[in-house]
């Protein structure tokens, strides 16, 4: 009757420690299944998800698209130009306020909406970069030929010539330019 324990009896410390150690061996056992586990549901086999996507997965054959105007989200094109309009004037103030105080003013100016409209206007007008430059040559080298041949043989200087020489010069060059242009694209598409 050793063996029985009685209620005035108490445990020796040597088995609690024993008992603890257990426990800490189970709890530690535990954590690692734990871990284990979520680690399969955070990286799941190909298997495992092939099976769950044809569990779920619906046929096209048995959706019906709602074109009810109540499920469409459709945004005005107002909103989205007010969109537009505030993210630009955020960017620009945002550069603008990394700026020197002369640029910055300088930025006002060219940002107004005033200068930007007419500047938008004039960028899609006919007037080429290419055509002003060899408007501006000839009209230069015709100019100086001009009035060294007036020197050389006494007549009488025109200055309508030098309107003459720059029309006839931006014609050119933009003809020039426009003539490249298409060659670049009949080369581009063979």
């Amino acid at each position: 009757m050793s063996e029985h324990l009685r209620p005035h009896e108490s445990h020796k410390p040597s088995e609690i420690l024993d008992l603890s150690e257990e426990v800490k061996k189970n709890l530690d056992r535990l954590d690692i299944e734990a871990e284990e586990d979520q680690r399969e549901k955070d990286n799941p086999d190909l298997e495992t998800l092939a099976v769950s996507a044809k569990e779920t997965a619906i046929s096209g054959s048995e959706t019906v698209a709602d074109t009810s105007e109540s499920t469409r989200q459709t945004q005005s094109y107002a909103s989205r130009a007010d969109l537009k309009r505030d993210a630009y004037g955020r960017m620009v103030w945002d550069i603008q306020s990394r700026l020197s105080t002369s640029e910055k003013a300088l930025s006002k100016f060219a940002h107004k909406p005033i200068v930007e409209a007419v500047s938008e206007v004039a960028s899609k007008t006919i007037a080429r970069p290419t055509g002003i430059a060899a408007g501006g040559s000839i009209a230069f080298l015709g100019m100086m030929l001009t009035l060294f041949l007036a020197y050389r043989y006494g007549f009488t200087y025109n200055y309508l010539l030098f309107g003459l020489l720059f029309v006839g010069g931006y014609i050119a060059g933009t003809i020039i330019e426009l003539a490249v242009t298409y060659i670049k694209r009949l080369k581009g598409h063979r």
